[in-house]
């Protein structure tokens, strides 16, 4: 949705237009790799409005090494700053307490705006910004029957801690940390289940095996896919590779 002119300014009107077209026409992640340091209350409704529709609206942090910018302080998105290759923040990333996590953005391999065919590395956290707004249309697969906001909640809790947040769960460099593609798969999430059957009920023996299948049902928000969601017990030592079977 282009809502920008070629020197790459934007009214907030139109910009409130193309995010409402969006939702108005099967978006289900709007990425909002632009800033401001005016709040825009026009930009403000068409996110509430688009996020009413379910849409996952994320915004980039800002690059001028200072408080965040707008819509990457609206309490209403998915706010990503940019760290180097060493997970350190970024010194053009913007910070503040509405910022939500962090991904790379330093020298990260782009498509280029000169042509259709040739790539630039590109920094920023618009760069950081839009590879969150690709994981956010996975994170609809994954956890399908989910909200918008308790999907925003999933990127905050699978996200990994780092050394600059001072073992702190969330601070205004870092956010919650730094966005987690496998833990947001596996570890966040609704995951509930109700038993439907079960074919045996053998008493386990030291040194003798048993083998039985038990029927589950998923009442929970996320998907269970084969690989992510295994067989166990309630007892941590159960936990291991002899006992473990994979669902299928």
């Amino acid at each position: 949705v282009k809502t920008f002119e070629s020197d790459g300014t934007g009214l907030s009107s139109d910009i409130a237009i193309g995010i409402r077209w969006a939702a108005n026409n099967g978006a289900h992640v709007v990425n909002m790799s632009f800033g401001s340091s005016l709040y825009s209350q026009v930009i403000h409704d068409a996110i509430v409005y688009a996020k009413g529709k379910g849409c996952m609206l994320v915004a980039s942090s800002g690059n001028e090494g200072t408080s965040l910018s707008y819509p990457g302080s609206d309490s209403e998105v998915l706010t990503v700053g940019s760290v180097n290759s060493s997970n350190n923040r970024s010194s053009f990333s913007n910070y503040g307490s509405e910022l939500d996590v962090m991904a790379p953005g330093e020298s990260v391999i782009a498509a280029s705006h000169s042509n259709d065919s040739s790539y630039i590395l590109a920094s920023g956290t618009s760069v950081s910004a839009a590879q969150i707004s690709g994981i956010a249309v996975y994170s609809i697969l994954w956890h399908s029957s989910a909200s918008v906001n308790e999907r925003i909640n999933y990127f905050k809790d699978s996200a990994k801690k780092v050394t600059g947040m001072g073992g702190l769960d969330k601070t205004d460099y870092y956010g919650f940390g730094i966005a987690n593609y496998d833990y947001l798969q596996t570890r966040a999430g609704n995951y509930q289940y109700s038993i439907v059957g079960q074919s045996a009920y053998p008493t386990i023996q030291i040194n003798y095996s048993n083998r039985l299948t038990l029927s589950v049902k998923n009442i929970g928000k996320s998907t269970w896919r084969v690989n992510n969601v295994n067989l166990g017990t309630s007892r941590e030592h159960d936990r291991i590779p002899a006992f473990l079977r994979e669902c299928k």
